[in-house]
């Protein structure tokens, strides 16, 4: 039943993420991205570090810590540390699939680069938002298996980072908004695809970096 309800909801992220994307490619979003990026804009050393902390880079780095001390202390990693690799090797794949997809460019620029120059600088693109998604897909990670004041922490994190790429003027509104439902679809395919891929770690003789 678990893994059905998963499965609906997952469906029902996928439909949302269609129905924004056809509406940034339309042009329906562009006068609201315009207002947005016109009217709000705040950039200092708050909300960069903000920012910074769904980067690929920091949240690499802290996964790293993490790995390092279970091994250290447990000789495998544990089960949320296992679970947020999921989660962060999805949101990059994700990422960069969206953003070649779609190829939305950035605030201040303009015209879609080649495609092997647009493998090589991903940041280009700005449709959907990586940060959101990343923020989005570990905030509901944390509140399904968190304490109620660490996951209202994690949800507000989460909020702040998608405010941040707005307030920088790095992304438009609709790249925050797709970041947003796209982080749904990052936690909800992780959900379903962690247990198949600790199989398929087994069957590789691998299984032995998980704590048993």
């Amino acid at each position: 039943m678990v893994m059905v309800k998963t499965w609906l909801k997952l469906a029902y992220s996928l439909a949302l993420f269609g129905a924004l994307s056809a509406a940034v490619l339309s042009g329906l979003l562009r006068g609201l991205d315009y207002y947005v990026y016109e009217q709000l804009r705040f950039d200092n050393v708050v909300v960069v570090g903000i920012t910074s902390t769904a980067s690929v880079v920091f949240l690499g780095v802290v996964w790293v810590v993490m790995a390092v001390v279970d091994l250290v202390r447990s000789r495998g990693l544990r089960e949320h540390t296992y679970d947020v690799a999921v989660l962060l090797v999805l949101s990059v794949l994700f990422d960069a699939a969206f953003k070649l997809v779609f190829r939305v460019p950035r605030p201040g620029l303009s015209g879609p680069l080649q495609p092997v120059s647009a493998l090589m600088s991903l940041e280009y693109y700005s449709y959907p938002s990586g940060h959101a998604m990343r923020a989005v897909a570990l905030a509901l990670y944390a509140g399904k298996r968190s304490s109620t004041a660490w996951s209202l922490a994690m949800y507000t994190w989460a909020l702040a980072v998608c405010l941040s790429r707005i307030l920088l003027g790095v992304h438009w509104t609709s790249d925050v908004l797709g970041g947003f439902v796209a982080g749904l679809i990052t936690f909800y395919a992780s959900e379903l695809l962690k247990d198949p891929l600790k199989k398929v770690l087994e069957a590789l003789r691998l299984g032995f970096i998980l704590k048993q």
